[in-house]
């Protein structure tokens, strides 16, 4: 089994103070190099770097700090606010079955989703723009990846 690390974030506030804290921290792939870790779930609020990226760490006092992007991956980061919860359940259902993954923070109605492929982007934001126009949700696409 490959061995699971935390990575830490420093997140910036918006001018309503949002997200409301001052770091986010995501596992991570330990590499054959220290100093360079694969991120192993989809972040929420950061937008530096998304799943499966290679990213730079430097260690401090035991604990690993992103520095920068080494490799990025394919992975686009896309995330939803939910307005309507009970939509949750079939918008989450419908982008895994696209091919996406996503996970879910419930204190915060949002979904953090990865999406592996540019070419899915379209039907991505195609579904997500009629659950919009809906009412059920709005969008934020993070990172972009083309």
């Amino acid at each position: 089994m490959e061995k699971q690390l935390k990575v830490i974030f420093s997140l910036k506030q918006d001018e309503d103070d949002y997200p409301g804290f001052a770091s986010e921290s995501v596992w991570a792939l330990a590499t054959a190099d220290a100093s360079v870790v694969q991120i192993d779930n989809i972040p929420f609020f950061t937008y530096a770097a998304t799943l499966d990226d290679l990213i730079r760490v430097r260690n401090e006092d035991g604990q690993l700090w992103f520095e920068d992007v080494h490799k990025a991956s394919a992975n686009s980061l896309v995330r939803v606010v939910f307005f309507k919860e009970e939509a949750k359940d079939n918008v989450k259902d419908v982008l895994v079955r696209l091919g996406c993954r996503a996970e879910y923070f419930a204190q915060r109605k949002l979904l953090a989703v990865s999406v592996p492929s540019a070419k899915l982007l379209p039907l991505v934001r195609e579904f997500l723009e009629n659950e919009v126009q809906a009412g059920n949700i709005d969008y934020e696409e993070a990172i972009v990846r083309e």
